[in-house]
């Protein structure tokens, strides 16, 4: 997050791999090829979006709002399934898990064939991939994270 939202770059590519426990206990982060930049407009819609997600019970309609201020767009503008994307690419697949998916990429394709996703922003492609990393290294440790 310190990343992401104070520095505006980060390492896109933190699995297992890539994480060290240094010897008096803190992590280390190694192979920085895949780092990104986000702009000061990226990292405030992401913040936007991240914040509505939060909530207890999340507003989809807040929700939706905020994916369109990043730039997202769907084929029919589906508030519901455009929140349920917003959570799947940032927060979490539980509500996949709730609905029977065995994975995150089949839940993916059921809110396509809902609404298909027309753009998807290039940043927020690969902070999605971070944070479908950091929730496999929580299913590694046994623990739903999520990573709103």
């Amino acid at each position: 997050g310190h990343q992401i939202f104070h520095d505006g770059i980060y390492n896109g590519d933190c699995h297992p791999g890539n994480i060290l426990v240094l010897d008096d206990g803190l992590l280390g982060l190694i192979d920085y090829g895949q780092t990104r930049r986000l702009s000061h407009h990226d990292r405030l819609a992401l913040a936007r979006v991240v914040s509505s997600l939060r909530k207890r019970l999340p507003d989809a309609q807040e929700v939706a709002d905020a994916m369109r201020k990043f730039g997202f767009r769907s084929r029919d503008d589906n508030v519901e399934i455009i929140a349920k994307n917003a959570s799947l690419y940032f927060n979490s697949d539980i509500e996949g898990k709730r609905m029977g998916f065995a994975t995150p990429q089949k839940y993916l394709q059921y809110l396509n064939s809902k609404d298909p996703m027309l753009h998807v922003p290039d940043p927020a492609l690969f902070l999605a991939r971070t944070s479908f990393l950091f929730r496999g290294l929580g299913a590694l440790l046994q623990q739903q994270i999520h990573t709103s």
